[in-house]
């Protein structure tokens, strides 16, 4: 499996086109033939299923509630070399005490574990988070 060198990426565009280009980073990552578009593996990560991804998609803005999964997962370990991704989309839409939950987070995450936000347009993503991402 490959890995992924920066803990936290902004991709912004469509909503179509970020996701399909997060799906297929996250296929060439975790499909044993690096994105065969055909396996058990590209299909739970293009249905956001797949265990080692968290895809947190908002009705509105976030609030802290929204993110209590994300804050759950990340308390545990990861084996050597295993990777889990928290995937937010509309990343525009968090709200400031949100944003400041993740801060810590995204700045040192735990080993393994990294950050995708998903936005329209980057700069609608708070700046405090947006400075702490590899933008794409």
């Amino acid at each position: 499996m490959k890995h992924v060198s920066s803990n936290a990426l902004l991709i912004s565009g469509t909503q179509k086109a970020t996701t399909d280009y997060v799906s297929k980073l996250l296929q060439e990552l975790f499909c044993t033939v690096q994105g065969c578009d055909q396996c058990a593996d590209c299909h739970m990560i293009k249905t956001h299923t797949h265990h080692h991804i968290l895809w947190i998609t908002p009705e509105k803005k976030y609030t802290l509630e929204t993110l209590e999964p994300l804050t759950e997962t990340i308390g545990f370990s990861l084996e050597p070399g295993e990777q889990f991704f928290f995937i937010l989309d509309n990343a525009q839409l968090l709200t400031a005490a949100c944003a400041n939950s993740l801060l810590k987070m995204v700045e040192e995450p735990p080993a393994g574990y990294h950050f995708v936000f998903l936005a329209t347009q980057a700069q609608l993503v708070l700046p405090t988070i947006r400075s702490r991402c590899q933008l794409i």
